[in-house]
């Protein structure tokens, strides 16, 4: 069956999709040189371990992001399962992310952060689009027959 329907939509999110994952990860190896992120690394060595994991975390992601146009243009079966991982594990790094400082806060500065505090830092507005993202799309790979009639070799 050709690409038609809603999955117009997610072709387009899957071409763009690189050039966006590029770009936080451009930004992401520019903190890495930022000399206040160099001191903050000292002052709190677990700083260190949490920058590596989450530019690791950044690193898989945007490799998601590269595989998902190949395989949703050689329309092959894996893509669907493939795309719902990358749609959970794109919200799901940030959380980690703010999860593991919040650990390293209460340990190196005394209790100071909470979970919830630190939560507010995050880009909520990116992290609610994310959701949503979630709700939509993951529903559809699941029980589309447009989906499940395109996605067969």
């Amino acid at each position: 069956m050709a690409i038609g329907g809603l999955l117009i939509l997610v072709g387009i999110g899957v071409v763009v999709g690189p050039l966006f994952g590029g770009c936080n990860l451009y930004q992401d190896l520019a903190l890495v040189y930022d000399s206040k992120l160099q001191m903050v690394v000292q002052l709190v060595p677990a700083y260190k371990f949490i920058y590596g994991t989450s530019f690791a975390m950044d690193i898989a992601s945007f490799a998601f992001v590269l595989l998902l146009p190949y395989l949703f243009f050689a329309r092959k079966a894996t893509f669907p399962k493939v795309y719902i991982f990358s749609l959970v594990f794109s919200v799901a790094t940030p959380v980690i992310a703010v999860f593991l400082v919040t650990i390293a806060n209460s340990i190196y500065m005394e209790g100071t952060s909470n979970f919830s505090d630190a939560l507010q830092l995050l880009n909520r507005n990116s992290l609610i689009r994310g959701a949503i993202k979630c709700c939509v799309w993951i529903p559809y790979m699941c029980c589309s027959s447009r989906v499940k009639n395109t996605f067969v070799r």
